[in-house]
């Protein structure tokens, strides 16, 4: 309750005056004792014949909206403070985010290297995981028919054995050079050995008697893994290679007559270096 200018009491004014005219409602707010009149919501339950022109429902409408949205904007509202916070978040959010971005992309990408030609650490000898040499750039490679093709690189100066049919367990058998010492020195590819799940099985199935089967050694030919070791035919040294390609068991043979060339050591690791399976 105030005291007025007549010394009267007069009501104090409510905060929040709802008043209903002409069937619709009008929110008024008052703030302290300024009557600054704002219209936040309309409501028509009784439809007056004044408000049934549907362009007029409209226009008052959008004055409606084009009020509310002045309220929320206007400096000094909390609502323009709220807006104004969230976009100072929102702008902190991005540079954090753009940080983030620029730190992964600092570190560069790992990427797959392509498979290099495996070369050999000897041209005299063979060794674990030794056993292959790069053909030469350009190499010109001959093809060999068998379950699975493939194809190969014969060394300059061998010359091929022409007895060797294509029903034969033989596929190719090349002689080197007359100037190698041991001769004749041969290298013979063989195929159909048997089905094995990998070379060193199928090594040991088909030379288990063999002492130097115990002293196999690994490495890699095609891609795949191979198995070999050094024994003896018919008093003859013997290096034999085995390699496995879908199941089926293939074997390359190095013999000489009383030893090895160092020059037929290095071509026959060229040409187990060269093998390409074609199917």
């Amino acid at each position: 309750m105030a005291s007025g200018a007549g010394g009267g009491v007069v009501p104090a004014r409510p905060s929040n005056l709802r008043l209903r005219l002409g069937g619709y409602r009008l929110e008024r707010a008052v703030y302290d004792h300024d009557l600054t009149r704002r219209l936040t919501s309309v409501r028509f339950p009784l439809s007056p014949p004044l408000l049934r022109d549907p362009r007029r429902v409209r226009k008052r409408q959008k004055k409606l909206q084009v009020s509310s949205t002045e309220d929320v904007f206007r400096p000094g509202s909390q609502w323009f403070a709220l807006a104004v916070g969230c976009l100072i978040f929102v702008g902190a959010c991005g540079r954090l985010d753009d940080s983030s971005q620029g730190a992964q992309t600092a570190s560069p990408a790992r990427s797959s290297a392509p498979a290099s030609p495996v070369v050999s650490p000897s041209l005299t000898s063979f060794g674990p995981g030794d056993c292959t040499l790069s053909p030469p750039p350009g190499f010109s490679a001959t093809r060999l028919h068998s379950n699975d093709d493939f194809s190969l690189f014969v060394p300059p100066g061998w010359t091929p054995n022409s007895e060797v049919g294509p029903t034969e367990t033989v596929v190719a058998r090349f002689t080197a050079p007359s100037t190698y010492l041991n001769a004749p020195t041969t290298v013979e590819v063989a195929s159909l050995l048997g089905r094995y799940s990998s070379a060193l099985e199928g090594a040991q199935q088909n030379f288990a008697p063999d002492p130097g089967v115990s002293n196999a050694a690994e490495c890699q030919v095609a891609g795949d893994r191979a198995a070999f070791f050094q024994s003896t035919d018919h008093g003859q040294p013997v290096y034999r290679f085995f390699l496995v390609h879908h199941e089926l068991l293939y074997m390359v043979t190095l013999k000489g007559s009383g030893g090895f060339d160092t020059g037929a050591i290095r071509d026959t690791k060229t040409v187990l270096g060269s093998w390409t399976w074609l199917s």
